[in-house]
């Protein structure tokens, strides 16, 4: 089949007949207003799971046989919210955006509420518990996500329990990521996917390096009692974890129907960092495990001289992808995804297309079947798990996660009613960025700790996350420490929290000076960045102090062209700048310039900052056209190697929006104010 675009379809919800449904007398609806009985299950803690189940019901907490049904719930949706008020119902509803709901709902609110949020792209399956089966299910044979009609507990509970055992197994959709080399028509969305792509890859590069202690599991094991308390049967497998758990046995836990399983896919989805770091012990035994079964598979297939096995093997994958994504892959042919995830393939092609054909197709989603073949001598991000996995007969193949694939065809197929997309996993030399994705690497170094974490953490402009990682960090040791309160303050100051920022950076410099000397590098950055906060909260002099004390250290203790030193001059450029001297400030970026170019790449985001300041300093001077030029540069840089989301992104959009208006207002001959110089 010819390739096709797909148009999202948006579905605007319907009356419909079934509203006006006579209610269940034990489930009279209450007004707006009447306030809720506290629940027992709205406990105060987070989803760390891709469902979660709702119970709405004016008499929700009045029984115990709904205490008791409430109880075995929770073995199946591990979180659960409850209520007996509809307006409140709904509100929660439909503010959720990561989870996926399954309602339970009595037969007087379930006629009013279904019609609302039947088409919520969240809203999963409904299961209408009553006390007059007959009526509720005239109306609810109108709605295809209404699995039944239940007037006993125990049916009830286990046409929940078989359906999300089906769930679980078919609705996993796997967020891909994009990496696009040649940019079609200079589009700065696909810029910013790049630099997702980019950064996500690095996060889990040092994640994967860090070594990892025995308490690293406890912190695992303690952070699961906390979020799975009342769970009896997750609370039986944490304690199986707790006393049998080996790092050999990791890919036998990961394939296993466990909280692990399901708590990891979701923080990877949807980048949960602070969770991810949680599990970043099991996180690391599988990449070992599988990197230790690769050898052994690659082995057995290429060292048997007597075969005649191919270096290519092919395996297979199915489920639903948005129709969004779909399409941004018919239109990068021959460019480059990723799926933030272990992922979980087969060499069986029926059973792919099993989990396919089992996947919930949603309104803007489709059916597809993921062909992906693997040249064996040129990765080691795989290995045959099939005897290591807990479902033995699905013939799996593990892939790394955060594993390159290359996108080579995209067809449709009638007999099958899915898309199959041709894929091959890509080695690192195959795709572009290299230069820049090793510099990042040689700038994080050999350190693999939550201080290289922290690092990646703020340039991806996750500021208060990245705080979090410094918090723990900053009780390992006293260099340890002082490390954690400089990365603290450099948090604190990129979210303009100066005080607590000064605070930070100069415990960081005191703690330095008397574990080092006062004439460390390490103690040039303190100054360094003190300076950068007097700098923010405007006190120039200050933080020209500061920087000449930064720069006095370095001229003595580094070598001539050290990357260090652009840093310094650009912050003392800064201060120029800032206090009008832009002839100087000029001089200054240009020295910082110079360093930039000897050892970073050309489209390194750092140069697109430098070329943001020389173009602030084009605008104080009154020389928009050049301040213009070189806002655009630094946009250029940015757009490739930052998250879209980054503050720096939206900055410069608003700087050149400003230079537009003062070049418009020169065309007519309108002169603006002079700058005020402070």
């Amino acid at each position: 089949m010819s390739k096709k675009l797909l148009t999202p379809v948006t579905k605007k919800p319907s009356a419909d007949a079934a509203t006006t449904a006579a209610s269940s007398t034990a489930s009279a609806p209450k007004k707006p207003n009447e306030v809720s009985i506290a629940s027992t299950e709205n406990l105060p803690v987070p989803n760390l799971e891709s469902y979660v189940l709702i119970w709405l019901d004016g008499n929700i907490s009045k029984t115990r046989d709904n205490i008791k049904t409430l109880k075995e719930l929770k073995q199946l949706i591990n979180y659960i919210k409850t209520f007996d008020n509809i307006e409140q119902c709904e509100s929660y509803i439909q503010q959720i955006c990561n989870e996926k709901i399954v309602l339970i709902v009595s037969g007087g609110f379930g006629s009013q509420i279904i019609p609302r949020i039947n088409n919520l792209q969240q809203f999963s399956s409904c299961y209408v518990y009553c006390q007059d089966k007959t009526r509720n299910e005239e109306w609810a044979k109108t709605y295809s996500k209404i699995k039944g009609v239940f007037v006993r507990r125990d049916e009830l509970v286990a046409q929940i329990a078989a359906d999300q055992t089906a769930r679980s197994k078919a609705d996993d959709i796997i967020p891909i990521s994009f990496f696009t080399r040649n940019d079609i028509n200079n589009n700065s969305s696909l810029e910013s996917r790049n630099a997702n792509f980019l950064w996500f890859q690095l996060f889990i590069e040092v994640l994967l390096r860090m070594y990892h202690t025995s308490s690293s599991r406890n912190e695992l094991i303690n952070f699961c009692k906390k979020n799975y308390a009342g769970n009896e049967s997750e609370e039986e497998m944490i304690a199986e974890f707790e006393h049998k758990y080996k790092p050999d046995d990791a890919i036998r836990w990961y394939t296993r129907n466990t909280c692990l399983y399901r708590m990891l896919n979701k923080a990877l989805r949807i980048h949960d960092f602070g969770t991810i770091f949680v599990l970043r012990s099991f996180i690391t035994d599988i990449a070992k495990q599988l990197k230790k079964e690769n050898e052994r598979f690659v082995y057995a297939t290429m060292g048997d001289k007597s075969s005649n096995s191919s270096s290519i093997i092919k395996v297979y994958r199915g489920q639903s992808i948005s129709v969004d994504e779909l399409n941004l892959m018919q239109l990068n042919i021959n460019e480059f995804i990723s799926m933030s995830c272990f992922l979980s393939t087969s060499k069986s092609r029926l059973t792919a297309l099993k989990f396919a054909s089992q996947s919930d197709v949603k309104p803007n989603t489709e059916r597809i079947l993921f062909e992906i073949n693997i040249d064996i001598r040129l990765t080691k991000d795989f290995a045959d798990v099939k005897h290591l996995s807990w479902f033995g007969g699905e013939d799996e193949v593990l892939i790394k996660l955060g594993t390159i694939f290359r996108i080579e065809k995209i067809i449709y197929d009638k007999k099958e009613q899915l898309w199959i997309a041709m894929v091959s996993l890509a080695s690192e030399d195959d795709y572009g960025l290299k230069d820049l994705f090793s510099h990042m690497k040689h700038k994080i170094g050999e350190e693999t700790n939550l201080n290289s974490l922290g690092k990646i953490l703020i340039e991806m402009g996750q500021y208060d996350t990245a705080a979090n990682y410094y918090e723990q960090y900053e009780k390992e040791s006293q260099i340890a420490m002082a490390d954690a309160l400089f990365g603290l303050g450099f948090a604190a100051y990129r979210n303009k929290n100066y005080d607590k920022s000064l605070y930070s950076q100069t415990k960081a410099l005191e703690l330095r000076e008397k574990l080092y000397s006062s004439h460390h590098p390490d103690v040039a950055q303190c100054h360094m960045h003190i300076g950068n906060v007097y700098l923010g909260k405007k006190v120039y002099n200050a933080a020209l102090n500061y920087y000449k004390k930064a720069l006095e250290i370095q001229e003595k203790t580094l070598d001539d062209n050290h990357p260090d030193f652009d840093k310094t001059y650009i912050n003392i450029a800064a201060a120029h700048r800032l206090r009008g001297e832009y002839e100087l400030a000029l001089e200054y970026y240009d020295k910082g310039l110079q360093i930039q170019r000897i050892h970073l790449p050309s489209s390194h985001y750092d140069i697109g900052l430098t070329y943001h300041h020389i173009g602030h300093a084009y605008k104080g001077m009154h020389d928009y056209t050049k301040a213009m030029e070189y806002y655009e540069k630094a946009t250029h840089i940015y757009r490739k190697t930052l998250p879209p989301s980054h503050k720096y992104i939206e900055q410069i959009e608003n700087d050149k929006r400003e230079i537009e208006q003062k070049l418009n207002l020169k065309s007519l001959g309108l002169v603006p104010s002079p700058p005020i110089i402070q």
